[in-house]
C-alpha cells in the first residue's frame, strides 16, 4: 500500500499541425472522355506525418462554389512522414458513383486534389489547368485534284490529304 508504480515511458508522439502540401500537377490539354479524365500525375507530400488520403474532383472552374459542390473521387494511401509521392496515370471520373454522367464536349474543366495526412488535416484545394473535352474523331480529307495514273512499273505514287488536328497517320492502298 502506498507504492508507486515504476516509471515508463510512451512511444514518440508527433504533435503535426501543419498541413499537407500538393507541389505539382502533371496534366495533358484534352481529355477523349466524357466521363473521365485520366494520365494525371499528382506529387505531394507531408513532412510529419505522411499523406493518408487523395481527393480529386472534376470540376467545371475553380470558384469555391465548384470545389464544395464536386463528386470527389477517394484514393486511400499510406505514405510515410517525409517521403514525397507521386501519383502517376491515375483515372478520375466526373462522378465516382454514377459513370454514366458526363462532362460536356468542347467545354473545359479542372482536375482540383486535396491530401489528408495522419493527423486529419487537409492540403488547400490543387487544380490544374485547362483540360478540354474533345471526343471528335480526326478527319482526313483527301485534295481533290487530277487523277494520277501509276503504271506496274514504279512503286512511287502521290495522295495529297489534309489532316484536321495534329496527330500522326498513315494510309494504307490496297492495289485491285
Amino acid at each position: 500500500a502506498g507504492g508507486c508504480s515504476k516509471i515508463e515511458t510512451s512511444h514518440p508522439v508527433i504533435v503535426d499541425k501543419t498541413i499537407p502540401v500538393i507541389t505539382n500537377i502533371e496534366h495533358g490539354e484534352y481529355t477523349r472522355y466524357k466521363n473521365k479524365i485520366s494520365g494525371i500525375q499528382i506529387t505531394t507530400r507531408d513532412s510529419e506525418s505522411g499523406i493518408t488520403m487523395l481527393q480529386a474532383a472534376i470540376v467545371p472552374d475553380t470558384t469555391q462554389d465548384s470545389i464544395n459542390n464536386a463528386h470527389w473521387n477517394n484514393i486511400e494511401l499510406t505514405i510515410d512522414p517525409g517521403d514525397t509521392i507521386t501519383i502517376e496515370d491515375s483515372v478520375f471520373y466526373y462522378n465516382p458513383n454514377d459513370h454514366t454522367e458526363t462532362m460536356i464536349h468542347g467545354n473545359a474543366y479542372y482536375l482540383a486534389v486535396m491530401t489528408q495526412n495522419r493527423s486529419g488535416l487537409w492540403s488547400l484545394p490543387n487544380h490544374t489547368g485547362e483540360i478540354t473535352v474533345d471526343t471528335s474523331y480526326p478527319q482526313l480529307i483527301y485534295n481533290t485534284g487530277q487523277d494520277e495514273v501509276v503504271y506496274n512499273e514504279t512503286d512511287d505514287f502521290h495522295i495529297s490529304y489534309t489532316i484536321v488536328e495534329d496527330v500522326s497517320t498513315s494510309v494504307d492502298v490496297e492495289f485491285v
